[in-house]
């Protein structure tokens, strides 16, 4: 299951507060949160989930992650409607249950639930936003003991290229893929294809500005990499020990000056003057490895 799934509905219920017209169910855009546990319990029984709060602690021994409990209790569920319901449910029984276990989906919802508030205007200031951020280093430093490595799509609108780096960054263990919302293919058709699962693996993330991204991962303490054919150093000479988000530039029109501009370095892959680049997909695959090795 993919790890974005409840923040896909997040979004759905806000947009739905704000334009009630918009088609869609109930379970769909209901805040679970103001739901008693007693009756979310029921729901689920009535779908054909068996929990109770005993249950749920004895499952939760199996999983890190309220996905992976879905996984684990509707292993062959082909209604999707009905997978989907159940999961929104049982994430939010995973939230009230075990407040100790953070995940990055679980840290997302929060998020998510405070901007919520804070843009209707029921928080008079943004201090529990920023509490909810201070916590997103150690959810990432808990993820992954070996260098957090993100890597940043400029304008990538090719879905065969872009499922192609997903599948790579899963086998190289990339923390997430950062892409433009307005210029990213959709995760779905020849995405999802070509990526051959790698999206329930690896945070697809959407941005509206890919410059103001990469500062927010500049706070973050990673070094930012922009690659390309004229970079000033060979990417094994400019990669350094700690988590670096290393930044990848459409086939056309390569990475663009602001972005190159929030970058501490460019660097280049080594090849033979006889060909003048590589696809864009080999070319992650071979800094992505680059990376691992150094």
């Amino acid at each position: 299951m993919n790890l974005q799934t409840k923040a896909l509905y997040n979004l759905l219920r806000l947009n739905y507060v704000s334009d009630p017209s918009l088609p869609c169910e109930k379970w769909q855009v209901e805040d679970l949160r103001s739901v008693s546990m007693e009756l979310l319990f029921k729901r689920l029984a009535k779908i054909g989930i068996e929990l109770s709060s005993e249950r749920m602690h004895r499952f939760a021994d199996e999983c890190d992650f309220p996905e992976e409990l879905t996984e684990l209790l509707l292993p062959d569920q082909e209604d999707l409607k009905q997978h989907d319901e159940a999961y929104l449910m049982i994430f939010e029984l995973w939230r009230r249950l075990f407040p100790e276990r953070q995940t990055l989906s679980i840290f997302c919802d929060e998020l998510d639930y405070q901007i919520s508030f804070f843009e209707a205007g029921e928080l008079e200031s943004d201090e529990p936003i920023q509490d909810a951020l201070a916590n997103l280093d150690e959810i990432l430093s808990e993820a992954n003991a070996v260098r957090r490595i993100v890597l940043v799509l400029d304008q990538l609108s090719d879905p065969h290229n872009v499922g192609a780096i997903l599948r790579t960054a899963a086998a190289f263990n990339v923390t997430a893929v950062v892409v433009q919302d307005r210029h990213a293919p959709p995760q779905s058709g020849a995405l999802a294809k070509a990526a051959s699962g790698a999206l329930d693996l690896i945070p697809y993330v959407e941005v509206v500005n890919i410059a103001r991204a990469l500062d927010d991962l500049a706070k973050r303490g990673f070094w930012r990499i922009a690659l390309a054919g004229d970079g000033d150093m060979p990417l094994s000479e400019v990669a350094p020990p700690g988590d670096v988000a290393l930044v990848l530039g459409s086939e056309g029109d390569g990475i663009r000056r602001l972005v190159r501009e929030h970058c501490e370095s460019v660097a280049f892959i080594p090849i033979e003057s006889a060909m003048e680049s590589l696809n864009v997909s080999n070319a992650a695959a071979i800094a992505l490895y680059e990376m691992r090795r150094s």
